[in-house]
C-alpha cells in the first residue's frame, strides 16, 4: 500500500530482491539502547546538519546493499563526530568480508563488527573499476570502536538516531516499491510472506498529514525516488523496518 506516493516503472535486476539476513547474531560486546523517555520531537533530518554523505549506486546484478548501509551509518559518523567526509570502499567489503556472502547476500550487523576488528578501505585505495590488483588489505584505516544493536521499537529507532547517529535497517522491498518516486510507503501483504530482503541507513524522521515515516537512504542512485532517498511509515514494523536496527560509535 502506498499513502500520497507516485510509483515509476525503473528497471532493476531480480537480484535486489534476494538479500537476506540470515545468522544476524553477534558477541555479548554489544550494547542495547533503549529509548530512555526523553521527548522526541515531530522531525529530526541529519541532512539539515550536515551529517549524511552522497548517494551512491550499487551494482543491480550484486546483492551489496549490506555493504553500501553499514558503509554509510559510518560515513556519518565520521562526518557528525569529526566533521570528516570520507567514502568507504564498499566493493572491499564485498568482495573480503568472509563473514558475508558477497553478491549472494550480507548482514549489516556483521559488516560494522568488521569495522571494530579489520576496518575499512577508503574507496580511492580500493575502486569499484578498476579493481585492485593487490589482495585484500590486512586491516583497515577507517574503524569503529563501539557496536550497537538498537530495540526493535520506533521511539528506540529515532532515539538513537537523534543522539548517536544514523541506523542501519533491514527491510522487505516488495517489486512494486522497485518503481516508487515519490511518498509514504507502508506495509504490504508482500511483507508478510517474505524476510527482510535490502538494507538501507535511516537518517531522519518525520511526519506529514499526520502520518509519521522514516526518512531513508538507498543506494540506487540519486535518480531513485526522492533524490535517492524514501520514505516508509513509522512504527508498527511495517515491511520489517524496525525490526533489526543496528549501529556503531567512534571514539
Amino acid at each position: 500500500m502506498l499513502i500520497t506516493s507516485k510509483v515509476e516503472k525503473l528497471q532493476f535486476s531480480k537480484t535486489l530482491l534476494k538479500e537476506d539476513i540470515r545468522a544476524f547474531r553477534g558477541p555479548s560486546e554489544w550494547t542495547i539502547i533503549k529509548w530512555d523517555g526523553t521527548p522526541l520531537p515531530d522531525s529530526f533530518d541529519w541532512r539539515d546538519y550536515g551529517g549524511v554523505t552522497a548517494i551512491k549506486s550499487q551494482d543491480n546484478k550484486c546483492n551489496g546493499c549490506w555493504a553500501f548501509a553499514a558503509a554509510a551509518v559510518v560515513e556519518s559518523l565520521y562526518k557528525i563526530h569529526r566533521q570528516q567526509t570520507i567514502s568507504i570502499s564498499e566493493q572491499e567489503l564485498i568482495d573480503c568480508d568472509k563473514t558475508n556472502g558477497g553478491c549472494n547476500n550480507g548482514s549489516t550487523r556483521r559488516a560494522l563488527l568488521r569495522g571494530k576488528y579489520h576496518g575499512y578501505s577508503y574507496f580511492s585505495q580500493y575502486p569499484t573499476d578498476p579493481r585492485p590488483y593487490s589482495a585484500c588489505p590486512y586491516s583497515g584505516q577507517i574503524k569503529v570502536n563501539r557496536l550497537y544493536v538498537v530495540n526493535p521499537d520506533a521511539n528506540s529507532i529515532a532515539y538513537t538516531i537523534m543522539r548517536y547517529g544514523p541506523v542501519a535497517l533491514h527491510v522487505t522491498i516488495p517489486k512494486p516499491y522497485k518503481y516508487y518516486k515519490r511518498g509514504i510507503l507502508t506495509s504490504s501483504y508482500e511483507c508478510e510472506f517474505h524476510p527482510a530482503n535490502h538494507a538501507v541507513e535511516a537518517v531522519g524522521f518525520g511526519e506529514e498529514n499526520g502520518v509519521k515515516y522514516w526518512i531513508l537512504k538507498n543506494s540506487w542512485g540519486d535518480w531513485w525516488g526522492e533524490g535517492g532517498y524514501f520514505r516508509m511509515i513509522r512504527g508498527g514494523n511495517a515491511c520489517h523496518l524496525e525490526s533489526f536496527p543496528t549501529t556503531a560509535g567512534i571514539g
